[in-house]
């Protein structure tokens, strides 16, 4: 214990009850203790997939650092010294890499999604010494950058320093010089200097993973998308596969979606860029070559061996996945896999599709549909022929129609979501780091504008996660932050103007446009006609007259009771849940549910009960889902039900 970090980092061993450190490719795998991202390791070993060495810390991890004050168990501390070790081992009995320092990435996973809100790192391992030893292999130039680009990141996501200021460190001077101005500014703005070692690194990495689980802004997040705050945080800790030479035309990273997020269309989604390592996809959206021909014209043996992966990991998961990979000399990794998040229109899409596929049942389609999908997609669309300005036009990330305030900032935004003013957040570009505060207020937005971003960056995979009609690169679009306007050409627009997002169509307008009833397409008609073939509820515009109404547990009395929620988003199905549970004590003979007026994001799982009626506006396609949805829990009778995803 050398570094004066550990002593400052560590707390006192306890005997360990739970699972903190997991390194078995074998046997069962639960999401809630291993995450997503942990989970998905296992699965890739079953299909005979390759993937860097690994292990995973656990959400228990998350817990006993929770319990003990914050701070970091000496027992887990030697654990990710074990795990390291066995890293070293793996690496080194694979004969085909090259015999280099021992480098990490850490890559966060909670069990349910929770797209960049929480901290990661990539060349954990990268010092003094141990850059010394990368060089010999791949040249100075090339070690010096990533180191560089390590620190910067080390500074402003582990150190909490402000990122401007690190940047401006760095610009203009060699990698070498940039290394030792940042690791001069840690040192004078933190208590602890930047630390040698990779176990060091480790742990106060894993320190700021945790931290950044109970930040505002994730809090924030997981109460709009209804998780609960005590699930806690796994993170896999990865090996970095050994860095090719720059020089290396056979060598990259990408990131691909095994079917189109925004409209469910079956086909790749992704980028590669060649010779970066992985996560550059994700954060550097200045260069963004799509897929199949970057890898074709360099890497056209990886790119089959892809294509295989593609079809295995969506087959085992029976869902739209996303897939992170690594090129070596032409040698395929999968980095990590998992069901991922998709817009209204492309979640009914990939549904039914799935079904015609015969890869699952019509059942497990339809609940694989949030009930807000329908929602949305029943919303009004933008009527023809209005007389409203176009200011610009993009391309589409999310479809639907977002009318509301302009607003140019995260503060704005919030504010106006606070006040009940709709918001429409106007975004000059993709942020390198994961912006918790930025995907806070994209909840609240009606709509969304990014100036200039790639296909899998941060903000358009965040944005398909909270499903936000978005459209990116809209060119002549000059957005100013500091002056909150933002010109169109020869139209300005300024905090708090009216503007329109259509994103069937990637414009952009000034005004509030005159919108129309929407028509259910082939898709959505067939859901419905499902949903038809599977509810005997009544659907009724108004059930007042032969059901008491009652809004809280207390008032759920008689022999029919009409269920009334206020839908304040995906925490209201707590109270629809404790509604029922009374009338099942009270022995209610017949439950019927006002159909929430306001479910724009969240979903209603079957809820068992003596269910005879849903209450809602003529037509409406989400109510129809959710009767078929209740009728399916009436008929396995009542169960108290627990807290769970959707997914």
């Amino acid at each position: 214990m050398s570094d004066p970090f550990e002593a400052l980092l560590r707390s006192p061993s306890t005997p360990r009850s739970q699972e903190l450190i997991h390194q078995s490719d074998a046997g069962e795998r639960p999401v809630g203790l291993l995450g997503l991202n942990g989970a998905s390791l296992g699965r890739l070993h079953d299909l005979g997939l390759e993937s860097p060495p690994s292990f995973t810390v656990t959400t228990e991890s998350w817990r006993l650092y929770r319990d003990g004050g914050r701070r970091l168990n000496a027992t887990l501390f030697e654990e990710l010294e074990a795990g390291l070790d066995a890293l070293r081992r793996k690496l080194e009995a694979d004969r085909a890499l090259p015999s280099t320092p021992l480098l990490v990435a850490v890559r966060p996973g909670p069990p349910v999604p929770m797209p960049g809100m929480l901290a990661n790192m990539r060349n954990l391992g990268l010092d003094d010494d141990s850059v010394a030893e990368l060089s010999a292999v791949v040249g100075s130039g090339y070690a010096d950058a990533l180191y560089r680009h390590m620190l910067v990141r080390y500074a402003i996501v582990i150190r909490g320093l402000d990122a401007e200021m690190v940047s401006q460190a760095v610009s203009g001077v060699p990698p070498a010089v940039g290394s030792d101005r940042v690791k001069t500014l840690i040192a004078e703005c933190c208590e602890l200097p930047f630390p040698s070692g990779l176990v060091t690194q480790l742990a106060e990495t894993a320190v700021a993973v945790w931290r950044s689980w109970d930040e505002g802004e994730a809090k924030r997040y997981r109460r709009a998308a209804g998780i609960a705050d005590d699930l806690g945080t796994a993170f896999v800790v990865q090996a970095m596969v050994p860095v090719a030479q720059p020089s290396e035309q056979r060598s990259g990273t990408g990131l691909v979606l095994t079917r189109d997020p925004s409209t469910g269309a079956p086909q790749r989604y992704g980028e590669y860029l060649q010779r970066d390592q992985d996560q550059a996809p994700v954060a550097d959206f200045r260069r963004r070559p799509r897929l199949a021909p970057a890898m074709r014209a360099h890497v056209p043996a990886a790119y089959r061996d892809l294509q295989g992966a593609l079809e295995k990991l969506e087959a085992s998961y029976r869902d739209l996945c996303s897939v992170k990979f690594r090129v070596d000399s032409g040698r395929l990794w999968i980095l990590g896999a998992r069901p991922v998040a998709s817009t209204a229109a492309a979640t009914v899409r990939i549904a039914v599709d799935l079904i015609d596929e015969g890869l699952i049942d019509v059942d497990t389609g339809l609940s694989r549909i949030p009930i807000s999908a329908l929602v949305q997609l029943q919303a009004p669309v933008l009527a023809r022929g209005h007389d409203c300005d176009v200011l610009g036009r993009g391309t589409v990330v999310i479809p639907g129609v977002g009318i509301g305030a302009a607003a140019f900032d995260t503060h704005t935004a919030m504010e106006f979501g606070r006040a009940g003013v709709p918001s429409v957040l106007i975004w000059p570009e993709v942020p390198v780091r994961p912006d918790p505060e930025l995907a806070a207020a994209m909840v609240g937005a009606r709509g969304i504008v990014i100036a200039s971003g790639g296909l899998t960056s941060h903000v358009a995979l965040v944005t398909k996660g909270i499903d936000r009609p978005s459209v990116r690169d809209v060119p002549g679009l000059r957005v100013d932050p500091k002056n909150s306007l933002a010109v169109f050409g020869e139209l300005t627009i300024r905090s708090g103007d009216p503007i329109a997002v259509d994103g069937a169509t990637g414009r952009i307008l000034a005004g509030t446009p005159q919108v129309v009833p929407v028509q259910p397409d082939t898709r959505i008609a067939r859901v419905l006609q499902w949903c038809e073939e599977r509810h005997r509820l009544e659907l009724g515009e108004d059930l007042s007259d032969r059901f008491q109404v009652a809004r809280e547990p207390a008032e759920v009395d008689g022999d029919a009771v009409l269920i009334d929620v206020e839908w304040t988003g995906p925490e209201s199905v707590g109270a629809i849940r404790r509604m029922v549970v009374a009338a099942a004590e009270r022995q209610v003979d017949s439950l019927a549910l006002r159909f929430p007026g306001d479910l724009v994001r969240g979903d209603i799982p079957p809820l068992g009960g003596p269910w005879k009626a849903i209450e809602a506006a003529d037509n409406c396609w989400a109510a129809k889902l959710l009767a078929a949805r209740l009728c399916a829990s009436r008929q396995e009778g009542f169960q108290r039900p627990a807290f769970g995803g959707s997914r």
